[in-house]
Order: C-alpha cells, then sequence, then structure tokens
C-alpha cells in the first residue's frame, strides 16, 4: 500500500494537483480511510454470503419435507411391511365409524295454521332423520291393546325395526329394515318371510297436490313414500289418518297451539267424525315433523274409542343400527317364501290411493273403493270382519285389497284369513307373499256368482291354504284363505258378490 500511496505520489505530481502539499497527519489519515473502506466490504460480502446460505438452507428444507409428505402418501418411501399394513386400512371398509349424530331437533313454538300443520303431517318423511318410540294402541273390535316398539332411520344407513307385543306380553310379530331387504316375523309360527323393497323417494306436496277430487266427485289422495315397514306407520307417517280425518278444514279446529307431551311442542287439534262407533277426535301432532304423537276418538259422551298412547318419542337421535338386522336363529322360511321374490320395476309404478288398518278408517276406504272400482267384489257374511283396505293405481288400472279375518267365537284370537285382490287383467299387481301362493293340489275349476274360478290348496300341519283365481270379463280376482279348508272357502265364495 505504502508503494501504492509514492507512486500515487509521483502520478499527482505530475497533474495539477502536484503543488498540494501532504504532512505527516494527512498521510495516517488517507491510510485509514482506505482501510476503513476495505473493511466495510469485507462484512458487505460476508453478510450477503450468510443471506445466501440461509435461503438455500430454508428452500432446501421445505423440498425435502414435500418429498418426503407426498411419498407417503403415495406409499412410495414406506417399508414393505408398512406399505402392506396401508393397502389393507385402504382395501378393507372401515370398522371404526363415527357414530352418526343427526341434527338436534328443535321444538318449534310459532303460531301455525291449519294448512301449515296438515302439510306437515302429509309429509312428515321430510322433517326428522331418525326416530325411537314406543306407544300403545286399542281398536274398539279388539279387546285390550297392542304395545308397538320401533327405531328408524331414514337418511344415514336407513333401517328401520318394529315389533308388536299384545297387552297378554306376547309378541305377534317383529319387522327389520336394511340394505333394501325386508324381514317380516311371524313369532307364533317361528317362521319368517324376506324380500327385497326399493324405496321411492318423492317430494314435498302441497295440500292441492295430495288431495284432489276425481271426476266423477270422488276424492283422491296422493301419499308420500315411507319405509317399506307398517309398524309405527300410524304415529311416525300419518298419511291416511290426516287424509281421512282432516283433509276437510272445515270440520276441525285447533283447539291448543302448544302443549307439552313427552318433551315435544305438539299442535293439538280437535274435530267431528261421522262413523258408527266415534262422532269426534283429536289428535296431538309435533309442530316440528307432523309427527302424530297421540290420538284418542270419542263416543258423544265423551268415552274413548279408538287411542293411541305414547309412552316414549325421541327424535333425532343416534340409533344403534345393528337393531336393523334380525337373529333368525331359530326361524325357518316361511312356505310361501321358497321361491326368491323377483323384485319387477314395474312395481315402482305402482302408486298408494288409500289404505287402512284402523277400525275407524276402513269404511271411509272401502267405501271410496266401491265409488271407484265398479268391478269391486267384497265378501258379505256374518262371521267375516274386514280388518284392512286398501287401494292402488298402475298406470290408469285401479287394484283393490281387501283382508278378512274369520273370527265366529269373536274372541279375538283367529289366524283365519281371507285375503282378496281385484284388478283389470292387463294391469300390473305387486308381489305379496299371500298371493304368491301356489298349493300342490289342483283345485277343480268351477263358478260361481258368474266368476269361473280355479286354484290350488297346500296343507300345512297348521291348517289349509287356498288360493282361487277367478275371471269375470275383463277383471281378475284372486281370493287366498289361510287356515280356511277348500269347502269352507268355497262356501264363503257363495256371499263373494259385488261391492255396491
Amino acid at each position: 500500500m505504502v508503494n501504492k500511496l509514492e507512486n500515487l505520489k509521483d502520478k499527482m505530481d505530475s497533474t495539477i494537483l502536484k503543488d498540494v502539499y501532504f504532512d505527516a497527519k494527512q498521510y495516517q489519515q488517507v491510510l485509514s480511510s482506505i482501510e476503513n473502506s476495505k473493511n466495510d466490504k469485507n462484512r458487505s460480502l460476508l453478510k450477503n454470503k450468510f443471506n445466501y446460505l440461509l435461503s438455500f438452507s430454508v428452500v432446501s428444507i421445505m423440498f425435502l419435507g414435500i418429498t418426503y409428505f407426498v411419498g407417503t402418501q403415495l406409499n412410495l418411501l414406506n417399508d414393505p411391511e408398512t406399505k402392506q399394513n396401508t393397502q389393507d386400512s385402504l382395501n378393507k371398509p372401515s370398522n371404526e365409524k363415527s357414530a352418526y349424530i343427526p341434527p338436534k331437533q328443535e321444538e318449534n313454538y310459532d303460531e301455525m295454521s291449519k294448512e301449515e300443520i296438515l302439510t306437515k303431517m302429509i309429509n312428515s318423511v321430510d322433517y326428522f332423520e331418525t326416530a325411537r318410540g314406543e306407544y300403545k294402541m286399542h281398536y274398539s273390535f279388539s279387546p285390550g291393546y297392542e304395545t308397538v316398539e320401533y327405531a328408524i332411520s331414514l337418511k344415514q344407513e336407513p333401517g328401520g325395526y318394529g315389533k308388536r307385543t299384545l297387552d297378554t306380553g306376547e309378541i305377534t310379530s317383529r319387522e327389520f329394515y336394511k340394505d333394501g331387504k325386508v324381514w317380516s316375523i311371524n313369532e307364533s309360527l317361528k317362521t319368517y318371510m324376506e324380500f327385497r323393497a326399493n324405496r321411492n323417494s318423492g317430494t314435498t306436496l302441497t295440500l292441492d297436490q295430495a288431495f284432489s277430487t276425481a271426476s266423477d266427485g270422488n276424492p283422491q289422495t296422493n301419499y308420500r313414500e315411507r319405509p317399506p315397514i307398517s309398524t309405527a306407520n300410524e304415529t311416525l307417517f300419518p298419511y291416511e289418518i290426516a287424509s281421512n280425518y282432516t283433509r276437510d278444514l272445515t270440520k276441525w279446529e285447533i283447539e291448543k297451539q302448544n302443549e307439552e307431551l313427552l318433551g315435544h311442542n305438539t299442535l293439538v287439534i280437535k274435530g267431528i267424525k261421522n262413523h258408527r262407533d266415534f262422532q269426534s277426535f283429536r289428535f296431538w301432532v309435533d309442530k316440528d315433523t307432523g309427527i302424530l304423537i297421540k290420538y284418542e276418538t270419542y263416543k258423544a259422551n265423551g268415552d274413548i274409542v279408538d287411542y293411541l298412547h305414547p309412552t316414549k318419542l325421541e327424535v333425532n337421535v343416534p340409533i344403534d343400527t345393528k337393531l336393523f338386522t334380525p337373529d333368525l336363529e331359530g326361524y325357518v322360511p316361511n312356505s310361501r317364501d321358497k321361491e326368491k321374490v323377483i323384485i319387477d320395476p314395474r312395481e315402482n309404478e305402482v302408486v298408494p290411493v288409500a289404505g287402512t288398518k284402523s277400525s275407524s278408517e276402513i269404511e271411509d276406504v272401502y267405501n271410496l273403493m266401491k265409488s271407484d272400482m265398479p268391478f269391486l267384489y267384497g265378501f258379505n257374511h256374518s262371521d267375516l270382519q274386514l280388518i284392512s283396505a286398501s287401494y292402488e293405481t298402475f298406470k290408469e288400472y285401479k287394484i283393490g285389497y281387501l283382508y278378512y279375518i274369520l273370527d265366529p267365537d269373536n274372541d279375538h284370537n283367529s289366524s283365519q284369513m281371507l285375503s282378496v285382490r281385484v284388478h283389470h287383467k292387463d294391469s300390473y299387481v305387486r308381489k305379496i307373499g299371500d298371493f304368491e301362493i301356489v298349493g300342490d293340489t289342483t283345485v277343480s275349476p268351477f263358478q260361481l256368482n258368474e266368476i269361473k274360478w280355479k286354484g290350488t290348496s297346500l296343507k300345512e300341519t297348521d291348517g289349509e291354504w287356498v288360493h282361487l283365481t277367478g275371471q269375470k270379463g275383463d277383471y281378475i280376482y284372486d281370493v287366498v284363505s289361510q287356515h280356511i279348508s277348500l269347502d269352507e272357502t268355497k262356501d264363503f265364495l257363495k256371499g263373494f258378490k259385488e261391492a255396491h
């Protein structure tokens, strides 16, 4: 550096700076300035190198982290054992599903109109996801009561379970529904029937869409879908009772807007009904869901005739779906279920119009069927009691079902039944157990009341079954007798006449 300064002095002496004098102090100041400049430059270079190394390190760590994450997710970096375990977990269904918890039911305390509560009753399937409950039901034609227990899931893992028990403690029937299969168990016979059922989905009906009047002036009703088990229909899906009792808004009134029942806020309906056994009714309807929690019918003096009295109702609570699968050990397939039922896609085109097993509603449904079906035939015998009636359509064809119980002792303890189905010869009809019976003995053809009959019979240890098919003009009449002999069935057919 000293040499450089000496050379610099020579160079400067050759310029206009030759006369400028540098003393010793100035000389040292210049040296110090140059040294400081050199140190600043070195510090700047070191700082730049550090920043570069830091950036490189961060980017490298991020790259390695991303590479490891992707590799483990794609199962590329695991050892063979880990790879196998991972693959197995992907292939196997998880047995550790989190329990599904439906949204908590929120009680509704808003003022509701007649139209609003009736619309919920005919569309109750839209307003809850699960339900679990128990109620007692009494019909005027039967002593005592029946206890009904049920659990149903409509959306998450759809299925259901139901059990009916007499007040004597005898379990009469159980039903199960899961994965499109239905099991119906007869506890007294220790038999079961298994069949597949398609569950259709629908859309919310307005009152005008549900209730209409046919061109002949008779009422018509469209019903919503519901699970393919009948247990708890009376309370959870009260479509028929809503139609038969409350479709005429002038014949009932809202007695109370808010009344608590089993922890649910209900709207109380009171109305009149022109029935041979009772003259008025009262409903307790859940305002959130349209579920008919409770009902009673009354004579003129106020005595209760029929009732549905709940003991438990839980809505939108977790349901153990293990309840939906039956334990069939100790039960045998019903002889009528020997052949696998094949679901016909035309079953989806069958539309229910009306149907009931309630004594208070049968007369209404039967009258509707008689007015809509001029070809309808029914039994007219004092020992036969009509216990169920239903009405369906397939395209433009009308189909009727009537079920009678033979109870000459009137002790309400009979298993003797007569089932009737009437329809046009070109109409499709659903596969229903009773009407699928094919006996092992052919019945000789005969004619009664202008109907030509033929069929088969089947003798079992607990009685005889007879399936007769008759035809008159374009209409078909299926009559199936349960635990009634062929000769007795023929005697009853003498009273099988036009229903008008």
